[in-house]
């Protein structure tokens, strides 16, 4: 009876040790994500970050395994800035440029973000006049793919940094219009207390944003990428897309 028990015993503690052996390891990745101040995608309110853009991608995160730290920064230039340096794995929320490239990949989309044009109601100026490049006065938030398309068209540029001041700006004439993703300059006008239909608004074109992965990061985790991309169809397919609109 003895011995029976002690080779059961054995028996059993050779399986637990068996299990805990080729039991995989569920510990999740470890990801840093750099978030310029770009509202109402990505802002930060108290402390806290907010916005349609971190709502979006902690779900893709959680979904793909992924453990995120976020350091939250005033603007792209500076988050482009720290990844060449190496102090941040990814960012969002961004759309495509030749500069980003070469650091980074893009995931598949996350929202669709609209660039517009915003001038004041009753100017008799449009961006569809031919001087309207070589005389208007242009601004835009400073180092985005909106003031660096400007800038690459030859456009008059004055971009800023504060993209509260922007409405006021057009409506003083200090500047002639705005180039600026749309729900960016409307969050805005709401927070100057003004009204949308102070300006004129040209939709140019539908912009895809989504997260930029480090070139650096995904030498050693090459599955980071695709696991996001599987992460954003999955969550996309479950509810209707978020578009900046």
């Amino acid at each position: 009876m003895t011995l029976t028990l002690q080779f059961v015993s054995i028996k059993v503690i050779t399986l637990l040790c068996c299990a805990i052996l080729i039991t995989p390891s569920y510990a999740k990745q470890n990801i840093t994500v750099l978030v310029p101040n770009f509202p109402p995608y990505t802002q930060q309110i108290n402390g806290k970050l907010s916005g349609i853009g971190i709502e979006q991608a902690n779900k893709v995160f959680a979904h793909a395994g992924l453990a995120v730290t976020y350091r939250f920064l005033p603007n792209y230039a500076k988050v482009i800035h720290e990844i060449k340096h190496n102090r941040g794995d990814a960012f969002l929320l961004a759309s495509q440029n030749d500069e980003r490239d070469q650091l980074a990949e893009l995931s598949y989309p996350l929202v669709t973000n609209k660039w517009c044009w915003y001038l004041p109601k009753n100017t008799t100026l449009s961006p569809e006049q031919p001087s309207f490049k070589s005389t208007a006065t242009i601004s835009s938030h400073f180092n985005t793919n909106t003031h660096k398309w400007l800038s690459k068209n030859n456009y008059i540029v004055e971009a800023v940094t504060d993209i509260t001041r922007l409405p006021e700006l057009l409506l003083r004439k200090r500047i002639d219009a705005v180039f600026l993703a749309e729900l960016v300059f409307e969050k805005a006008i709401k927070e100057k207390g003004l009204a949308l239909s102070q300006f004129k608004k040209i939709v140019a074109v539908e912009k895809p944003f989504g997260i930029y992965i480090s070139k650096k990061y995904l030498e050693s985790s090459p599955e980071t990428l695709k696991n996001i991309n599987k992460s954003i169809l999955t969550i996309k397919a479950q509810q209707k897309p978020t578009q900046a609109n």
